[in-house]
């Protein structure tokens, strides 16, 4: 092999190696380069906001008790329980220990869908059948008007229990309400 086939031989190998690196190492690296580069551009931000919200965590935190401090007053105006079965079963024991109070009885009680939320709370409707005399009637609305429950009754009928009954006998009134009031929903799993 002479010297100028070997210097052929040598630039050859040269210009293969220069064209393998140019077209698989180097593109590679810059790849590499520029994720680093995107990743540590996406640290420095979060980094940012982490430091924002420290900042922010004193504010928070007497938004926080605020908060815990109106939701606390507004506990014994909703209905316990976290769910509307529960909420409903809450609501049915209240309006009959209501009607028991008002010497009457709670003859009926069964849900109706009601789709109204506000955040976190929901509210449950019931038609309610109560049998009582005047007297109880108006003690029922007064009680409920009354009463720190958020109770809102949306339909009121009463009819006569026997409307051809003698003077002497007890009069009975057949009444028929419809009743919202206002639970807190929980998330499935807390």
């Amino acid at each position: 092999m002479t010297p100028r086939d070997r210097r052929a031989l040598i630039a050859g190998a040269g210009i293969v190696f220069g064209g393998w690196l140019s077209l698989n190492v180097v593109p590679r690296g810059y790849a590499e380069w520029r994720g680093t580069r995107a990743r540590l551009m996406v640290e420095k931000r979060l980094l940012a906001d982490t430091r924002q919200a420290l900042k922010e965590l004193p504010r928070l935190e007497d938004s926080a008790k605020a908060l815990t401090a109106r939701v606390g007053a507004l506990a014994p105006r909703i209905l316990s329980g976290s769910s509307a079965p529960v909420a409903l079963n809450d609501l049915s024991g209240r309006l009959g220990t209501l009607a028991t109070l008002c010497h009457g009885r709670l003859l009926r009680f069964e849900s109706s869908p009601d789709t109204i939320s506000a955040g976190p709370l929901r509210r449950v409707t019931a038609d309610v059948s109560l049998e009582t005399d005047f007297r109880g009637l108006t003690e029922v609305l007064e009680r409920l008007q009354r009463d720190p429950l958020v109770t809102v009754v949306k339909r009121v009928r009463v009819t006569a229990g026997d409307p051809l009954a003698p003077a002497g006998v007890v009069e009975r009134l057949d009444v028929e309400l419809t009743v919202s009031a206002w639970y807190l929903a929980r998330e499935a799993g807390k």
